[in-house]
């Protein structure tokens, strides 16, 4: 079963130098909490006392499972994962996990995040730990003569999260007093902290600014790896496009020998016409057709298109003997440029005349 708790942050809560809250608080308790029925199992009842015993509470897995866990700001509605820790961690427990004064557990915390920081210097201190638990459903009463209903095993935490209200009670306050501290240096600036807290938040701001900082150069490491990977992806699929257009080029024979016998033919009609003055080499079909038409219509050509000059051409090849009108019936030479004028002939006129 998935249950929280509501304690308060203590310890003298510090700013770091770079920017982080450090603190020390308790995040657990032994003794009776309240939950309404319907939090765990049981909504035909209206509250149910549930008694946390010290075994249970200072169980040596349970106190374990308090190190390293995220923070959050009020408790999401999933389990904090590796998946979704990104989404909902705005901080970090530390691992110096202490219950020897046999009623809180007590840990160092960090929080790292702005808008977290935030919330909590505006009012927002109290601390929830969400874990999860077996409810053993064996009423009694305690050694101090209070009655409960239920009595938690087996906790296991999950997350800790930063809210408003506190199921712990008004018992548990920011700065107690009667607390025995002495002055240590944080951050170049001088406080005072609970003696047993004092060397504990010591090493954790060591470690932890550590760890901060890797993770920070590890976050940066992978965004600049992923962008490469984009990049040398997107270059990859650049070059498998132009290799396979090349390659669909290269193996169709069958567009090649069309260009092929489409240039061969252009160049002979052309040398037909103009003799050693037609220029093939190193132009184009479309130049070589241009070439001739201009030799034999002159400036009326100019202009023409690459379809009115395709035309002109057919028509100049089939029809050699000068003087011959290109509408009027041409001489033909062959079967296929007899057909190549007919359709040369068709095509400017749809175009070009208006038939009534």
């Amino acid at each position: 079963m998935f249950l929280s708790d509501r304690l308060t942050i203590d310890g003298s809560p510090r700013r770091t130098t770079d920017g982080y809250l450090a603190a020390v608080a308790n995040v657990a308790r032994t003794g009776i909490q309240e939950y309404l029925g319907s939090e765990i199992g049981k909504p035909e009842m209206g509250v149910v006392r549930v008694y946390r015993p010290a075994e249970s509470v200072f169980d040596d897995a349970a106190m374990q499972s308090m190190a390293h866990r995220p923070i959050t700001i009020n408790h999401p509605s999933v389990p904090v994962t590796a998946e979704n820790w990104k989404q909902y961690s705005v901080g970090m427990v530390g691992d110096e996990i202490d219950g020897r004064d046999g009623k809180f557990i007590r840990v160092p915390l960090v929080l790292m995040d702005a808008s977290a920081i935030r919330e909590f210097e505006g009012g927002k201190r109290q601390l929830s730990m969400g874990y999860t638990c077996d409810i053993d459903w064996t009423a009694g009463v305690t050694a101090d003569g209070l009655n409960y209903d239920a009595v938690q095993r087996n906790i296991r935490a999950n997350h800790l999260a930063v809210v408003s209200a506190a199921r712990g009670g008004p018992e548990l306050k920011i700065g107690d007093s009667h607390m025995t501290t002495r002055a240590v240096l944080v951050d170049g600036i001088s406080i005072d902290l609970p003696v047993k807290d004092a060397d504990i938040l010591a090493r954790y701001m060591t470690t932890t600014t550590a760890l901060a900082d890797e993770f920070k150069k590890k976050s940066e490491k992978s965004e600049e790896d992923l962008a490469e990977e984009k990049k040398k992806s997107m270059a990859k699929d650049a070059e498998i496009v132009t290799l396979k257009t090349q390659l669909a080029d290269a193996t169709d024979a069958t567009k090649i020998a069309a260009r092929d016998a489409d240039r061969a033919a252009v160049i002979t009609k052309a040398k037909s016409i103009l003799g050693d003055k037609a220029v093939t080499d190193g132009r184009t079909v479309d130049d070589i057709r241009k070439q001739v038409v201009s030799a034999r219509v002159g400036d009326a050509a100019k202009d023409w298109t690459a379809d009115q000059v395709a035309i002109s051409f057919a028509t100049l090849a089939s029809t050699p003997v000068a003087g011959i009108d290109p509408l009027a019936g041409p001489i033909v030479t062959d079967a296929a440029a007899d057909a190549e004028v007919k359709a040369a002939r068709e095509a400017y006129t749809k175009d070009h005349l208006r038939i009534n």
